[in-house]
């Protein structure tokens, strides 16, 4: 599987691209240089092709995920798909590669769409946090953000969520109904002090989408932070106790 992945996608690869990628993203795995869109489809392909399943597949899903950036979204993308038949191999994996993984939009997929997956359906939330919390490197502790989206109702995004969709059968995917309080605090409540320039834009996003979908909840967490709010999660609290205000006013109207 992992040589029909890599065969795939070099196919597809050109220079221009490559250059491209290698200034958004620094991957000691390599880049090959194939476009998200391309990458999205050969995963899709590989979903169907292939329905790997575990434990069968965790080798040929490693191989994969170590060839390349590329190829690495596949194996996250699959992995994705494939986790429930065996939760604690998937989780596994999943925290391998994020010890692993060096560019963020590998980070983002991973705790997206498998590691904050798998800590709402097994009760290893804290656990995966705690793992990747401390990572040595900003990617990782980013892993740990990426998972509070899976907790928050916005549809997945990315060319590795393309098996998820194709297993599933429709464009939107989205990994809750409703905004899981709980979790999402527990990453902000860990993670809200991360220095990093690139943890603190995926905070950002995750505060975002928290205020977007329980705006109340959000104002409620952030005034209960000692110390303050970094600037621009601040900005994201105001946006969200702008909307808990009409969202009451609202439910005023309408008593």
């Amino acid at each position: 599987m992992n040589e029909a992945i890599g065969s795939a996608l070099e196919a597809q690869a050109d220079d221009r691209t490559a250059r491209q990628l290698g200034k958004q993203i620094q991957c000691l795995r390599g880049i090959r240089g194939v476009a998200a869109g391309t990458v999205a489809r050969v995963a899709a392909e590989a979903w169907r092709t292939h329905r790997p399943r575990l434990p069968d597949a965790a080798e040929a899903l490693n191989a994969t995920f170590g060839q390349a950036h590329e190829d690495g979204l596949v194996a996250v993308g699959l992995l994705a798909a494939a986790w429930p038949d065996d939760p604690d191999l998937a989780l596994d994996l999943g925290l391998d590669w994020g010890d692993r993984l060096d560019d963020i939009m590998t980070a983002d997929a991973l705790g997206w769409l498998v590691l904050g997956p798998i800590g709402l359906q097994t009760g290893t939330w804290i656990e995966i946090r705690d793992e990747l919390a401390g990572h040595r490197r900003p990617q990782g502790r980013r892993t740990v953000v990426a998972m509070g989206l899976a907790a928050c109702p916005v549809p997945v995004e990315g060319p590795a969520a393309a098996p998820l969709r194709e297993k599933v059968g429709t464009r939107k995917v989205q990994m809750v109904d409703a905004v899981q309080a709980g979790p999402v605090q527990a990453v902000l409540d860990r993670m809200i002090r991360d220095p990093h320039a690139m943890v603190q834009k995926a905070l950002r996003r995750l505060v975002r989408a928290f205020g977007d979908h329980a705006p109340k909840a959000a104002v409620e967490w952030a005034d209960g932070v000692k110390g303050g709010l970094p600037r621009l999660i601040g900005d994201e609290i105001r946006r969200a106790r702008r909307h808990a205000a009409r969202r009451a006013e609202s439910e005023n109207l309408h008593d």
